[in-house]
């Protein structure tokens, strides 16, 4: 299940391996054991740590690109579509 946030309230990451956000737009996501993060293009998307164990992502122009997470032992990887 995927949550878009325009608020400021960061919500479990999506089971999905995609995220949407439009363009101009921000949505934060609650990562347990959050340590690194990697954005393929941000000229589409942009990424930071907002707080401990929440990513914000925020949306620049129209297109895709992938995000890599890093958490524990775990390695996530979403697509971004603004």
């Amino acid at each position: 299940m995927l949550f878009v946030v325009p608020s400021m309230a960061a919500v479990p990451p999506p089971a999905q391996s995609s995220i949407v956000v439009g363009v101009g737009e921000k949505t934060l996501v609650w990562i347990p054991g959050l340590q690194r993060v990697a954005i393929g293009d941000d000229s589409v998307a942009d990424v930071a740590v907002a707080e401990k164990a929440v990513l914000e992502i925020s949306g620049r122009a129209p297109g895709e690109t992938t995000l890599f997470v890093f958490a524990g032992d775990e390695r996530r990887m979403w697509t971004i579509t603004v």
